[in-house]
């Protein structure tokens, strides 16, 4: 799967968040996706929500313009090498952040891709 490139041009016009209970934008890294469905999933199922309770949402979030840095490589090496690939996506935001990036972006196991904000509570919002 060829992944977005939105170094160039602006974001989707639609990304999603997939969550149980409210989403608060608050500083660190928010997962995103173009992939409504796929967001969804991350409120439902009892494994990716990693045990917390609460009713299921599913965001559609407006993301301001700003350059992706591709971590894809990074992601799937970090996997076949069984890294923790949180820590590692942690680590890369550190990096990127440095480099004057507003996002990251890599493909999810090539299903859907992912966007990574490195600053939710300043560049995202959510679409009533």
């Amino acid at each position: 799967m060829k992944l977005l490139n939105f170094l160039n041009e602006s974001l989707p016009k639609r990304l999603y968040h997939g969550t149980v209970g409210e989403l608060v934008f608050k500083p660190g890294v928010l997962y995103l996706t173009p992939k409504k469905s796929a967001a969804s999933v991350f409120g439902t199922d009892p494994f990716l929500t990693m045990g917390r309770v609460g009713k299921a949402h599913t965001y559609e979030i407006k993301a301001k313009y700003g350059q992706a840095k591709d971590i894809n490589d990074i992601v799937e090496n970090a996997l076949m090498d069984d890294k923790d690939v949180d820590k590692v996506i942690e680590q890369e935001a550190a990096k990127a952040r440095k480099g004057g990036y507003q996002y990251m972006k890599f493909s999810h196991g090539g299903e859907f891709d992912v966007i990574v904000s490195l600053y939710p509570d300043q560049d995202l919002e959510i679409v009533e």
